[in-house]
């Protein structure tokens, strides 16, 4: 079982500005005194968000701070949704309208019987309908790292960082082939940083970096020794298919999602909450959001969330479900410093020993 690995590293230039900036979060004090957040200004934050003026972060310790002054019903809860609102935003919202507690009374735990038990499709078939909606999810998600295949994958990196000012900065942009084998995972292949070639590997390129886009995220959701808490939330549409959304939380004591700072080389396991959108039709989780929600206080990095989007890529005549975006957000609350990578992954092939590039397959 791969875990999920999320490796952080800060250059020298920001590490000087962590130092130069230790009392800025004093400056902010005034912030908190002001009067609970009406719903009209958490729509405003989330639009900024939404032009990456802010990060949701920002708005969830804001909400935090000062509560909100509206009843948080369904309906408005989905208007935030539509407005952009991620988990972090969403747990800070819960919380502020003392919801604390993600009730799991209506989900059943992992499935009791395998339909695998079964060799007769039909018979399969049947007893994966049959199940509750969410189980046909854990389902195919448990299986989908067995059905990829060998591939190659071309990955685009577009990192940014935003200092204290409030501006994000384009860093770099690093182009990489990715290998997938089932035997081995993922192995990352840095090409060229900003159009030249690298000289570098991936791992020691600096700045905050991401791994176990491919399978890792949804095994370690749906695994049944996570535990993982559902909670079934509104319908949606995502990519013109109609989806439904589970709300969930991972506590910390089953958690396999690691953070780790390489410049002082600590680790964490944190606990993280989040949110899928699961295909009504084919029970495929199109989209996962996820925010560590356990971190040490005492740790150099407090937040730490991600998104992956997926969607249906051919290979060599095959459609699998695969990674087609992912966005990872990183850093401090405290010294308001964060990195921000939005990764694309283009150009799917198979990896085999005897493939024939430039052959198609044969349509049925």
């Amino acid at each position: 079982m791969q875990t999920r690995s999320i490796r952080i590293i800060f250059l020298i230039a920001i590490i000087c500005l962590l130092a130069l900036t230790i009392s800025f979060p004093t400056s902010n004090a005034a912030i908190f005194q002001k009067k609970p957040l009406a719903k009209a200004e958490v729509v405003t934050k989330l639009e900024a968000a939404s032009r990456h003026e802010i990060v949701q972060g920002d708005i969830a310790a804001e909400i935090n701070e000062r509560g909100i002054d509206f009843p948080l019903t369904d309906a408005v809860l989905k208007d935030f949704r539509k407005a952009g609102a991620k988990s972090i935003v969403v747990d800070a919202l819960l919380r502020a309208s003392s919801n604390k507690s993600m009730p799991t009374d209506d989900l059943p735990e992992a499935t009791t019987f395998n339909p695998d038990d079964d060799s007769d499709p039909s018979t399969k078939a049947k007893k994966i309908a049959a199940m509750p909606f969410i189980e046909q999810a854990r389902y195919y998600a448990l299986g989908y790292v067995q059905e990829l295949p060998n591939f190659i994958v071309n990955q685009r990196v577009l990192r940014y960082t935003r200092d204290p000012g409030g501006q994000w900065r384009a860093r770099d942009t690093l182009e990489m082939e990715v290998t997938y084998e089932a035997s081995k995972g993922e192995t990352y292949k840095l090409k060229s940083v900003n159009g030249r070639p690298a000289s570098k590997s991936y791992d020691n390129v600096g700045g905050a970096s991401s791994t176990g886009e491919f399978g890792t995220v949804l095994v370690a959701l749906f695994r049944p020794d996570a535990k993982t808490e559902f909670k079934q939330g509104p319908n949606d549409r995502i990519d013109g298919r109609s989806a439904t959304i589970y709300d969930f939380r991972i506590l910390t004591r089953n958690s396999t999602y690691q953070v780790t700072e390489t410049r002082s080389n600590q680790s964490v396991i944190s606990g993280y909450k989040g949110s899928i959108w699961i295909d009504q039709e084919t029970k495929r989780v199109l989209r996962v959001e996820q925010a560590a929600d356990d971190i040490p206080a005492n740790f150099p990095i407090t937040v730490s969330e991600s998104a992956v989007d997926y969607g249906w890529f051919e290979i060599n005549g095959e459609k699998f479900l695969l990674p087609k975006r992912a966005e990872l957000i990183i850093g401090s609350d405290k010294d308001r410093l964060y990195s921000r990578n939005v990764l694309e992954f283009t150009n799917y092939r198979r990896f085999d020993t005897d493939i024939k590039i430039g052959v198609d397959s044969d349509d049925d």
